[in-house]
């Protein structure tokens, strides 16, 4: 079995440059550089990749560039972009890589274009798909904004969500959902359409106790964290790989990890929210 160990570390609990109050997503450029949701400063912070502070941008409010518990974040690579999700702004932002705004879209509601607690993002194709988590579906948009199309209602059948926090794609376009309080994993086409599941309620290695966070890397292997405070990785068609992660505040430990993102050396970043860092691990050399 593969197994991860603990690389580096970095914030506490805080206000200041580089400490956190509650990270809940991370998210990687094409410079290595490392962008941080933190969610209850009402911020991004922005790191080198071994966690030296860049730059930090927002602070509460609705203003532009002001936020309301920045939840997601994520990074379109070709345009040199970083989209922030807010759960109680119920809105979508888009900055450049040094924090200017740029344009907005989405408010309170279950319309087409409006969200209910936005809390996962990914890109695929030139379009921002998102984890409408109260809404209990998925909204596809183009990068101005411009609603596409949307699929889910609330439910346990295929297709159907109960509280969906994370999606995210795969190098064949294929798109992966952490339907949380179903205790699954959902995949679909780029279009909506459900191909499979993986999941229940339990503590064995392939069921979840409330997935949140999802990351695919460059081999199409799906990386989840989850409630009991690890992180469980599988191939792209639900078969359990390994684990790494258990309770506790030491190093390699989590405590309701959240957000996750892979480097190109596939580094694994970790929002270990409760204990307000950010955790590094990599696959062991020797397996």
């Amino acid at each position: 079995m593969e197994t991860y160990k603990f690389v580096t570390k970095w914030g506490k609990f805080g206000t200041l440059d580089g400490e956190f109050n509650l990270p809940t997503d991370v998210a990687i450029d094409h410079n290595d550089d490392v962008f941080v949701a933190d969610s209850w400063n009402h911020r991004i912070q922005k790191f080198s990749k071994r966690g030296t502070f860049k730059t930090k941008w927002g602070q509460i409010g609705q203003g532009n560039g002001d936020f309301y518990n920045p939840w997601s974040v994520i990074t379109d690579l070709n345009n040199h972009e970083v989209y922030v999700g807010e759960y109680s702004n119920h809105r979508i932002q888009v900055f450049d890589t040094s924090g200017k705004y740029l344009r907005k879209w989405g408010n309170y509601g279950n319309g087409n274009g409006q969200f209910y607690a936005p809390l996962g993002l990914a890109i695929q194709a030139g379009q921002i798909y998102v984890a409408d988590m109260g809404n209990d579906r998925i909204q596809v948009f183009d990068k101005n904004g411009n609603f596409v199309k949307k699929w889910g209602t609330r439910g346990v059948g295929n297709g159907q969500f109960n509280n969906p926090q994370s999606i995210a794609s795969d190098t064949q376009g294929y798109l992966y959902v952490t339907d949380t309080n179903n205790h699954r994993i959902q995949k679909f086409t780029k279009d909506g359409i459900y191909i499979k599941q993986w999941g229940s309620l339990g503590s064995n290695d392939n069921q979840f106790v409330s997935p949140v966070g999802i990351i695919v890397d460059n081999f199409d292997k799906v990386y989840v964290t989850e409630s009991t405070h690890k992180v469980k990785k599988f191939d792209r068609d639900g078969n359990f790989i390994t684990s790494f992660g258990s309770p506790g505040a030491a190093d390699g430990q989590l405590n309701n990890p959240d957000g996750i993102a892979i480097d190109p050396a596939r580094r694994v970043y970790v929002a270990d929210s409760v204990n307000n860092r950010i955790q590094v691990f990599e696959r062991s050399h020797n397996n």
